[in-house]
């Protein structure tokens, strides 16, 4: 159940991710750079802040009630989709902004606690496993992409050599 709960919620984001850029142009209205400049100090900044201080938040938690580890990650998500609702429900770019940050500061704090839950609840000998299946799981659509294009060069490489 968690290795399905890491996906989708690293899986979530990435979408969001996608999406953010094309919004801040298409509808916000600001150039390309801007909207890029406001990722990058939104997502990047706020996301390496918040996976740095999420996990002395989990562990400090922790120590009192091993729970607060995965309860952490579910307050994370529940708060990062308020977050979004700010950033697209206003036409004010600096509460995009600040709903941009939050839903950053949010769905980037779980990422520290899910792995290292994914990495703590299996025996040593597993744990590349656990990590590879979570990375085709996440990833799973562009394995699947390059998967596809190699069937498909192949066939088409036969065809033309006549093989």
């Amino acid at each position: 159940h968690l290795l399905i709960t890491a996906t989708i919620t690293s899986a979530a984001p990435a979408g969001l991710f996608s999406f953010t850029i094309s919004y801040l142009v298409r509808v916000q209205g600001v150039s390309l750079a801007t909207a890029g400049m406001m990722m990058a100090v939104g997502y990047g900044v706020m996301g390496l802040l918040s996976t740095s201080v999420s996990g002395r938040i989990v562990d400090r938690l922790a120590k009192r009630d091993e729970r607060w580890r995965p309860w952490f990650c579910a307050i994370c998500c529940a708060l990062s989709a308020p977050a979004v609702a700010i950033m697209v429900a206003t036409p004010s770019l600096l509460f995009v902004g600040i709903g941009l940050a939050l839903w950053a500061a949010f769905s980037v704090a779980t990422y520290g606690p899910l792995m290292a839950l994914l990495q703590s609840l299996v025996k040593s000998r597993m744990r590349g496993t656990v990590s590879a299946i979570f990375y085709i799981l996440f990833g799973g659509k562009t394995f699947i992409k390059m998967l596809f294009c190699a069937i498909i060069i192949k066939v088409y490489i036969r065809k033309a050599c006549g093989l």
